[in-house]
């Protein structure tokens, strides 16, 4: 009986310690979304006001991460990667369980919106609270591509936080969105496509 009890009592500290580590994790995942978004302002604003183009934001040779155009204001590869992310990648029961162990894996957790390739000028959002920049995608353990674009439902986002996942707007806000959520907010036209205009099509920058 006394066993039992302890049993118990062992398996809920466990889970408790468990969900404790999952909320520090999802706080740093959160910050480093918001240190790449702020990253992404001071390079626009040191580039005439224009993001880096397609998958030059991460690297420009090699899928080497310090060549990226944002290594310089960020300093540190651990800023690419959420750490609950990182952690499924490398447990054997995640993605990667049929990998063999000195295959690569990809060093980065977030995506840029493929859209913005097209619309790096910051002046060209129409409304930048409506539009994603980056999002902490699901993407395949040896995906180097670096963007993400729409996909049917809730694909294109990793929903690894409790059954939800962060992005950060043109705005810099941070949203933290389930399943359904990103569903709803991904509807709206300029979503992806920061210069949309509906009845006219996209805008340039002003």
């Amino acid at each position: 009986m006394v066993i039992a009890i302890i049993a118990v009592l062992a398996s809920l500290i466990l889970s408790a310690v468990a969900r404790s580590m999952e909320t520090v994790r999802r706080a740093v995942c959160r910050n480093n979304l918001q240190q790449i978004g702020l990253a992404s302002y001071m390079y626009a604003d040191d580039n005439r006001g224009h993001l880096p183009a397609f998958l030059r934001w991460l690297y420009t040779r090699n899928r080497q991460i310090e060549t990226g155009r944002l290594y310089p204001y960020l300093k540190t590869k651990a800023i690419y990667m959420c750490p609950t992310d990182k952690k499924e990648l490398f447990s054997r029961r995640g993605p990667t369980r049929n990998m063999s162990p000195g295959q690569p894996r990809r060093e980065y957790s977030y995506a840029m919106n493929c859209q913005i390739c097209h619309t790096t000028a910051l002046s060209g959002f129409r409304e930048p609270d409506k539009t994603v920049v980056f999002l902490e995608a699901d993407l395949a353990p040896t995906d180097y591509s670096g963007q993400m674009g729409p996909l049917p439902g809730s694909k294109a986002l990793s929903l690894r936080h409790g059954k939800k996942g962060h992005l950060i707007m043109g705005d810099l806000s941070i949203r933290e969105l389930n399943r359904k959520e990103f569903e709803s907010a991904s509807r709206h036209p300029l979503f992806w496509r920061p210069n949309l205009d509906p009845q006219n099509g996209p805008r340039g920058p002003l």
